[in-house]
């Protein structure tokens, strides 16, 4: 919503200034929301819109409902107010409401006040119709996978369009369902060993994820020769199907890639001379970050959705002025989609053609691998209204050849529709052979025996050797084998009684195993090993063990885990301990809480590389226990204590307010917002907090994979090699051994003047804006929604000047401000700046505390009124000082300003107002405004009585209050 809200905000500016300003209208909207997803289930915009009617709005117009599942409830509220219902793109409504109880199309659905500006699944399965008709292909085997509406819809309006123009691919096609969620490696297999004995041309209606898994198995089979052409579609760059790309980053890449040679991508054709605008985009991204808190990624372009939100925002009003102009009723839904249909709008954006059922006729590209870029280019573009192109690249009606296509098979073209010999080789049968031919067919089955048994052979030979070398046991381990080194733990069990009885060296103070930062270190075959003691689950070995712990051994190389070695197992065959590598640093959490381990972010880094290598690696080997999207949402945490430096949802300066069981209940209650860690965002940097926030979306599919993940921290991390924090952490033990004597007292100076320094920063500017800009770090204005400011100055503080000399001015404030600070401590506020007697208070930002700041400031503005009377005035022990205080709440933009010398400046009305605030105000009281008022009393405890209306510098009259107390302070 928050996209699709910024071009329809900005768009609707666009078109009530430069369309319906001389015509004395304008375009009003009012946003509801559709809901999270696209489920069937789903009527959560039927019931804000009409929650929205209710409120007495006139609506004259519907833009957008993206699914056809809510478009086609939202319909209805349309057609009962006879108002133009625009599907932005609603793609798939028509064929979703034409299917009978059985899901099956039984005709085009008649909607006449709806009119789709984005795209509709019948011009892209035109656009297939005829480019198999093109290259004469009847056999077509449609993969469709039901996990995603949106394929779903695809593949029934693919075949009711064969239905109703080709009759021979109608015969020829076979659709085959499968739900991907549950589907397993063994099920794609066969489906497309049955897909092969049908058709070469395999349509893979699923995300990209799931392209990628059935290709590779395709490559595994034999099936991407060049023999078969895969279609996929990927209209445009969009989460919701997936990017589609061979490279994950893992070992299949090489096999991926040579797969996706064989595939063809459908995808919307755009033209950036005539349907982009830099302007345009850079003013929604604007809005985006401003309105809706969005923000687009840096090289992200607006997709042709936005775009055609402001195409029919355009066409829309280019037809009422018409429509008003002629004398005709532009609020009547039906009379308006009847005069749009079958006609063409020009927009600033590119043009509109509208065919006569209201749907948006569009092109679109078919692109080929390219081998020298590992990317999909078009190669063939699929014109509806070839007016404005060369007619000369045209080979037919509707198609123009960009490059020519070289297919993966000898010929470099795409295969004939069937093979000589048929799809299960039964043609060419009883065809008269010739003597060669016999000769062959006799001869070839017994070179083809021979070869059998001579593989037999040698698999039989490689089989007993691997037998051999292979233990099943290789896991279980004998108690006795192990001999404890050192054992700091408390646990009482007899285990580990026993295994201390045996101890050649002693307790946890046995020298030279200090340092290893684990609870039990041993010995097993001459090598030290960690232990972790599971005797107290008196667990039995049993076939399910054993099983599990198997697959273990595929991790034992893998340098970004733990390697497991084996269980220690009792005579009484029950597991005693654990036995794994030893971390001589200890586990993640172990270097995070300790301080004396200096992280920097090559460190965080590394550390951050290797937890998503580690996890990607046992996600391939182990069974699934739980969701991948699961893992991405504990990545995303395990990312908070690495940048943070504390514990999941911890704050290093604050305790934690909730007991892990209560914010595990938050999750689980899902509120808006959702509940998640605080991590100021100078924290990290962009890209990192980016990604952090993605992979908790609220939503699951919403959450990056890992192999994305692993893309993205290229971007962030760059390319490090494997194991880089050990190599570091050896050269700086090395380089301390070496150096230490040397180097310890100007390493003690240089770390006293740099906390020296970075406590003086942290004084002048927020501690994590200090942060950002002491790392080198580029820090952007943040805008805050809701903020409350302060301002004070002392009364008379000219004519207290004007008495004494300026060292007694200058000794006079920096007292004052001095006891101003001490009382500032006991609250949640910043100091922003003092100027002459000016003393400027936020609270809500740098860090944002909710509603708090309004009342977090009002205790502190009551504090000073009541503490100021304690203030002795240096040099005048009789005068007293008095002070006036005006606070506002409201917006406010926050930012350093400055490279010397910089400052943390606030802007905005609030802090205008805030500042009137206290000029308007009287000695010794507490003057704040409406939205002040307000927030206080939400909050509730503060007494408030109103003063009237007051003259404003620049606004006018407004009503402000006086603060008179609170109840508990």
């Amino acid at each position: 919503m928050q996209r699709f809200g910024a071009a329809v905000d900005y768009s609707t500016s666009l078109v009530n200034k430069n369309i319906l300003a001389d015509h004395s209208m304008r375009i009003r909207v009012y946003f509801q929301s559709t809901g999270p997803s696209c489920s069937k289930k789903l009527y959560q915009a039927a019931q804000n819109l009409y929650t929205l009617l209710q409120s007495g709005v006139t609506c004259h117009v519907l833009f957008g409902a993206g699914c056809p599942t809510t478009a086609s409830t939202v319909y209805g509220i349309a057609a009962s107010l006879n108002i133009l219902f625009f599907g932005i793109p609603a793609s798939g409504i028509k064929t979703l409401t034409s299917l009978d109880g059985h899901g099956i199309h039984s005709g085009d659905s008649n909607l006449p006040i709806l009119m789709q500006t984005g795209f509709e699944f019948a011009d892209l399965a035109d656009c297939m119709a005829e480019f198999l008709d093109q290259y004469n292909y009847t056999h077509v085997v449609l993969l469709r996978d039901d996990a995603q509406t949106f394929f779903n819809l695809l593949s029934k309006n693919l075949l009711a369009t064969f239905k109703q123009s080709h009759d021979d691919l109608f015969a020829g096609t076979v659709e085959v369902p499968f739900v991907s969620t549950t589907a397993t490696t063994a099920h794609y297999k066969k489906i497309l060993h049955d897909a092969k004995d049908h058709a070469r041309v395999i349509a893979l209606f699923m995300h990209a994820r799931v392209i990628r898994e059935f290709l590779l198995i395709a490559y595994t089979l034999g099936y991407t020769n060049g023999d078969y052409v895969f279609i996929a579609v990927e209209l445009f760059d969009l989460k919701y199907w997936g990017k589609i790309s061979y490279a994950v980053g893992d070992i299949t890449d090489e096999a991926a890639r040579e797969a996706y040679r064989s595939l063809l991508v459908f995808s919307l054709h755009v033209d950036p001379a005539k349907e982009y605008d830099e302007e345009f985009q850079d003013n929604v991204k604007l809005l985006a970050k401003r309105h809706f808190n969005y923000t687009f990624d840096d090289l992200e372009k607006l997709d042709p959705i936005l775009i055609s939100a402001y195409q029919t925002l355009v066409l829309y009003a280019q037809e009422v002025v018409r429509m008003k102009g002629e004398g005709v009723d532009y609020c009547n839904g039906t009379l308006a989609s009847g005069r749009m249909r079958g006609n063409l709008y020009h927009t600033s954006l590119g043009r509109v053609i509208f065919d006569e059922f209201g749907q948006r006729d569009m092109d679109y590209d078919i692109k080929t691998f390219d081998d020298a870029t590992g990317k999909f280019r078009v190669f063939m573009t699929y014109f509806q209204h070839p007016l404005d192109v060369d007619v000369a690249t045209f080979n037919s009606s509707t198609f123009s050849v960009i490059h020519d296509i070289h297919w993966p098979n000898a010929k470099g073209i795409l295969p004939a529709d069937e093979p000589r010999c048929g799809f299960r080789n039964d043609k060419c049968l009883g065809n008269g052979l010739t003597t060669s031919s016999l000769g062959a067919a006799v001869a070839l089955p017994l070179l083809f025996g021979f070869a059998i048994v001579m593989a037999g052979i040698h698999l039989f030979l490689k089989f007993r050797k691997l037998h051999a070398q292979f233990d099943p046991n290789w896991w279980k381990i004998p108690v006795d084998l192990v001999i404890v080194k050192q054992n700091r733990s408390n646990s009482t069990t007899q285990s580990k009684k026993t295994l201390n009885s045996r101890s050649t060296v002693g307790t946890s103070g046995a020298s030279g195993y200090s340092s290893y930062m684990c609870d039990i270190l041993a010995s097993y075959q001459n090598t030290l090993v960690m232990l972790t003691d599971v005797s107290g689950m008196k667990k039995h070995i049993d076939p399910d063990l054993a099983a599990q712990v198997g697959l273990l051994k595929g991790l034992s190389q893998v340098t970004n885990l733990q390697r497991f070695i084996g269980i220690a197992v009792s005579p009484q065959n029950t597991c005693e301990f654990i036995i794994a590598e030893v971390c001589s640093k200890g586990s993640l959490t172990d270097i995070l809480h300790n301080e004396t381990f200096k992280l920097d972010w090559s460190f965080k880094n590394s550390l951050i590389r290797d937890t998503v290598f580690g996890t990607r690696v046992a996600e391939q080997v182990m069974p699934a226990q739980g969701t991948q999207r699961g893992d991405v949402y504990s990545f995303a945490i395990i990312l908070q204590q690495i940048i943070l430096r504390s514990g999941p949802f911890e704050l290093p300066s604050e305790p934690l307010e909730l007991s892990n069981q209560e914010i595990i209940q938050e999750i689980i209650n899902s509120n808006i917002p959702p509940v998640r860690p605080r991590v100021p965002r100078a924290s990290c940097s962009n890209e990192l907090y980016d990604l952090m926030e993605r992979c908790w979306e609220e939503i699951p599919l919403e959450r990056p994979t890992f192999p994305k993940i692993k893309d993205r921290l290229k971007r962030v991390v760059g390319e490090i090699g494997d194991n880089i924090v050990d190599v570091l952490f050896r050269r700086m033990e090395q380089y301390a051994m070496e150096l230490e004597t040397k180097v310890a007292e100007k390493t003690r100076q240089f770390m006293d003047e740099k906390n020296r320094s970075e406590q003086l920063l942290s004084e002048l500017l927020p501690k994590s804006v200090a942060s950002a800009l002491m790392r080198g770090e580029h820090v952007d204005p943040e805008a805050y929604e809701s903020v409350t400011i302060y301002f004070s100055d002392i009364v008379g503080f000219t004519t207290i000047s004007a008495a004494g000399t300026p060292m007694d001015v200058v000794a006079l404030l920096n007292g004052l401000y001095t006891f101003f600070d001490s009382i500032l401590e006991k609250y949640d506020v910043y100091k922003v700046e003092t100027i002459g007697d000016a003393y400027m208070v936020s609270s809500g930002l740098p860090v944002r505390n909710g509603n708090k700041h309004a009342s977090e400031i009002a205790k502190l503005s009551l504090k000073l009124v009541e503490s100021i009377a304690d203030f002795v005035v240096p040099n005048s022990m009789s005068k007293k000082l008095e002070i006036r205080i005006g606070i506002n709440s409201g917006r406010c933009v926050a930012g350093i300003v400055g490279m010397k010398m910089p400052r943390y400046c606030l802007f905005g009305d609030t802090v205008n107002v805030a500042s009137r605030m206290e000029s308007t105000g009287e000695p010794m009281k507490i003057q704040i405004s409406q939205s002040t008022k307000d927030l206080l009393d939400s909050i509730s405890g503060f007494h408030i009585v109103e003063r009237g209306e007051v003259p404003v510098k620049g606004k006018g009259v407004l009503t402000t209050f006086w603060l008179l107390a609170v109840e508990v302070l």
